[in-house]
């Protein structure tokens, strides 16, 4: 017998068996939509036994369908490290606007290599070629103006 030949006489009992596993009317109904889907699929397949294998279909689709729906909860210990999360997020933004005040503090000839370098994400050597300057130059100018932020950002701290 093909499994697509019993569907009119066994879609009352998929649902049976699914509110059995469910409790639930709507669950239930979403149960035997999935496992007439599944069912459906495997059409071609001879099967001698039908009531077994459709209580396997839909136990088979619960435990999945029990995994989706599964309600989402923290433990204590996840809760706190998404707080420390959030806290060290808000403590780097902070910082970040803090460090990006200063910069802007420099004098232009250092800000310019400091925001490339740093916040373009270009090299030493692409800088140089962008600006015109040697690249011994660029890094002097990255050296002083980390000592020049160094001490502007003791001050505030």
């Amino acid at each position: 017998m093909r499994i697509s030949d019993l569907f009119p006489d066994y879609v009352d009992y998929i649902y049976k068996v699914c509110r059995y596993e469910t409790k639930t009317e709507h669950a239930a109904m979403d149960l035997a939509h999935d496992v007439i889907l599944k069912l459906l699929r495997r059409s071609h397949f001879e099967i001698t036994s039908p009531c077994q294998y459709i209580q396997m279909c839909v136990h088979n689709a619960k435990v999945n369908w029990t995994r989706k729906n599964r309600p989402f909860s923290l433990s204590a210990k996840d809760e706190l490290t998404m707080h420390y999360e959030l806290e060290d997020t808000c403590v780097r933004k902070e910082r970040e606007k803090i460090i990006r005040a200063s910069v802007e503090k420099l004098p232009e000839l250092y800000r310019c290599v400091v925001k490339l370098f740093y916040f373009s994400g270009l090299g030493v050597k692409e800088i140089g070629e962008k600006l015109g300057i040697p690249k011994g130059t660029i890094q002097r100018r990255l050296f002083d103006a980390r000592n020049m932020l160094k001490k502007e950002l003791a001050q505030l701290a």
